[in-house]
């Protein structure tokens, strides 16, 4: 019996850091759409408003909107939406983190390769009326932004996703190790990922695809 629990304690532990890893890309990913906001905003001299008041800064990062996709209170949140609005000092801020206040890098995460603007979907509150036929033939990576329910448990639930047809999985011809996909034919216009940056952002027009 001993063993059997340890058994189910370290499944329970490896389920929770992998679930843990997926929230972090699907963070990242919601991260690097608001750095594109941010530029966007630059480039026309416009100051994204600042939902603080007397120029406070959190320490830390919503934890709702970093584990459920999506953050109850909103604009009234007290914690961090975005790495920008953290206080300098705070332990959340990657270490190479440069705000875009300062005119330098933007971020990690834009460095890895800047999502176009006419790829980027649009993201709204939606609920999950029913399953993930693509997840349950293991065909979707999207995780909690998926618009559709990927267990029993999120029917009905309300949170963030990606709105219209975007890609769900990595494309076969993808290679992690060389960070290319050599073998496929569409390059850009595939329908699948190039990467793990390119899942949930749009697929190409079909007469490109």
């Amino acid at each position: 019996p001993g063993d059997l629990d340890e058994g189910k304690m370290s499944l329970m532990a490896a389920t929770a850091s992998a679930q843990e890893m997926q929230y972090m890309q699907q963070f990242q990913f919601y991260q690097q759409l608001q750095v594109q906001e941010a530029q966007r905003r630059q480039k026309n001299q416009t100051q994204m408003p600042s939902r603080f008041k007397d120029n406070f800064r959190p320490m830390r990062l919503c934890k709702h909107l970093l584990t459920m996709g999506f953050c109850r209170p909103g604009q009234d949140c007290t914690f961090g939406h975005v790495y920008e609005e953290l206080h300098p000092a705070s332990p959340d801020l990657p270490r190479d983190y440069v705000s875009p206040r300062t005119g330098g890098s933007t971020s990690m995460l834009a460095e890895q390769g800047e999502i176009p603007e006419s790829q980027v979907p649009d993201m709204r509150l939606k609920k999950k009326k029913e399953m993930c036929g693509r997840f349950s033939r293991g065909e979707c990576s999207l995780g909690k932004i998926c618009p559709f329910a990927h267990s029993e448990a999120e029917l009905g639930t309300i949170g963030l996703s990606v709105c219209g047809k975007v890609k769900t999985r990595l494309c076969v011809f993808w290679d992690a190790n060389s960070q290319t996909a050599k073998g496929c034919i569409y390059g850009r216009n595939c329908n699948n990922a190039h990467g793990e940056r390119e899942i949930g952002t749009k697929r190409p027009p079909p007469e490109m695809a």
